[in-house]
């Protein structure tokens, strides 16, 4: 066969990326993804510290930072990060691939990336790019490079490390009430959370990162109590005896035998945060691929099965090795993954102990579907929260109800007030069944709110919130029985001595400040 004809070269050239190309590039990223796009850079530059930070300015959140204490970068080599023509060269234990991260995560956010980082032995650099002008990197001044390190107040030295700043963020709530903005924070912040602990829930478990998020007032140049990620293992299930799960198969491919780990989690363990997901856990049934220790995949068959609520407990982990790649296609964002004929193929070949099969361990999945039927557990019921409760509160409870799928729900039309009033009698509350209010006695607002005054509605959410979880059931159906109503006089006792210790140990504490 005669190939096509080709013409001699005289020379060549580099050209940079026309602008209309480099808007396109990270749009499928969401707000998590983007995240875990900065984690990947700041694990690859060998932190051992992340804190993805949420800036406020007069109660709004305006922006965020990923502040890490890893190698950091000189002004070179920041001026090729930045750079959209330019890849670097990656390790074989990297998590960065296609060498476009930091820019297409950040401008798929917001409107501005500044990048500060400090590298040993070298002056202090920082760099900006603009989403309008992506090809036009600004230098930032040294000065204020050292200002921003030195300020980070991360909780770890930023001697070595990286600063990437996200001002200007499209996905964030702005222009709307303070109510609606403590929502939307709330919910943003449960997610990346949960999906942080999720994509990197190896590398947390193992100690060799430690994540945290917190908030940061510009104004007061304070920040708030920083939360640890936990890692959210899909695969954290106990083993049970006699299960015969997780059980390793092989499979061939390339001409070399490869190992792929087979689950069938168990169906009394269906509520823990690692079958569940943030979401329902039957979403999350099929291949969960890593590549070098971090989560690719959250379930997905790969067309190696049609989805199936009967396959909502089988799970496969694949790790990815160098050679194997070469039969996946990993999306832009590494959110998800796609795998070729050969894989998939291989993968229906494989067997395991006792000559098993992968349409074995399908229809093990599908007994253990089968029997929980035959045991459902009764979902957790639980009143809603009314008036006493932030708006925020409420609908991050809404979501956490969601989450656990069939595991737990809210009794419809049973929402409970908790709320303050001024009672003749030094008991703790009262219950006002007609009007489905848990009353609490205004004598220990101040001792129970932190000295916060009247002014919250929404204040004491701890104290209300467990009591509405422990007299919730008793705003049910119909009217307590004699078992509940002695349960309320003991347990109203109890909680009043106990609000005469906390009384007591205020006055004593505030002493010698109001004489």
């Amino acid at each position: 066969m005669m190939g096509m004809p080709e013409p001699r070269l005289q020379g060549s050239k580099t050209v940079a990326p026309d602008e209309s190309i480099v808007h396109a590039v990270g749009r499928s990223h969401s707000f998590e993804s983007a995240v875990a796009d900065l984690v990947d850079n700041s694990v690859d530059a060998g932190a051992r510290n992340v804190l993805i930070r949420f800036m406020r300015s007069d109660s709004v959140v305006i922006g965020l930072r990923v502040i890490d204490n890893g190698s950091g970068m000189d002004s070179a080599t920041l001026d090729s990060a930045m750079q959209y023509a330019r890849t670097r060269e990656y390790g074989a234990g990297d998590l960065g691939h296609f060498g476009i991260g930091l820019k297409a995560a950040s401008l798929s956010q917001a409107d501005t990336l500044r990048v500060y980082s400090s590298a040993a032995g070298a002056v202090p650099a920082g760099r900006q790019i603009d989403r309008i002008s992506p090809t036009t990197v600004h230098t930032i001044d040294t000065e204020a490079v050292v200002d921003a390190l030195r300020g980070a107040k991360g909780g770890f030295s930023t001697a070595t490390g990286t600063i990437v700043e996200w001002s200007a963020p499209r996905s964030f709530l702005v222009d709307a009430s303070m109510s609606d903005r403590e929502i939307w924070f709330s919910s943003t912040s449960r997610k990346l959370i949960t999906h942080l602990g999720m994509t990197f829930h190896r590398m947390i478990a193992n100690g060799s990162v430690t994540l945290t998020i917190d908030e940061w007032d510009l104004e007061l140049e304070d920040g708030g109590f920083p939360i640890e990620v936990l890692a959210v293992n899909p695969f954290g299930y106990e083993i049970v005896g006699g299960a015969g799960f997780p059980e390793q198969f092989t499979f061939t491919l390339d001409g070399k035998s490869r190992i792929v780990d087979l689950h069938v989690w168990p169906a009394a363990q269906a509520t823990l945060p690692g079958y569940v997901l943030a979401g329902r856990g039957a979403e999350h049934q099929g291949v969960f691929v890593y590549r070098r220790d971090r989560l690719l995949s959250t379930g997905d068959w790969q067309g190696l099965v049609h989805p199936d609520v009967k396959y909502r407990f089988a799970r496969v982990s694949l790790d990815l090795s160098a050679d194997l790649e070469q039969h996946v296609t990993i999306n832009p964002e590494k959110s998800g993954v796609e795998f070729d004929s050969e894989l998939r193929q291989a993968l229906l070949s494989a067997t395991g102990p006792n000559s098993l099969t992968f349409q074995d361990f399908l229809s093990l999945a599908a007994s253990e579907y089968r029997e929980s039927k035959t045991h459902a557990l009764q979902p957790t019921r639980l009143v809603k929260p009314d008036r006493g409760f932030s708006a925020g509160l409420q609908a991050t409870f809404a979501e956490i109800v969601e989450s656990f799928g069939e595991a737990a729900q809210f009794i419809d039309g049973d929402e409970v007030d908790v709320r303050w009033r001024a009672m003749t009698s030094d008991d703790l509350l009262h219950f006002d069944f007609n009007t489905r209010t848990i009353w609490l006695n205004t004598r220990y607002r101040h001792v129970l709110n932190g000295g916060l005054g009247s002014e919250d509605n929404d204040d004491a959410p701890l104290l209300k919130s467990l009591l509405l979880l422990v007299y919730g059931a008793h705003f049910t159906g119909a009217r307590p029985g004699p078992k509940e109503r002695a349960d309320q006089r003991v347990w109203l006792r109890l909680l009043t001595a106990a609000a005469h210790s906390e009384e007591r140990r205020y006055r004593e504490r505030t002493k010698g400040h109001t004489e």
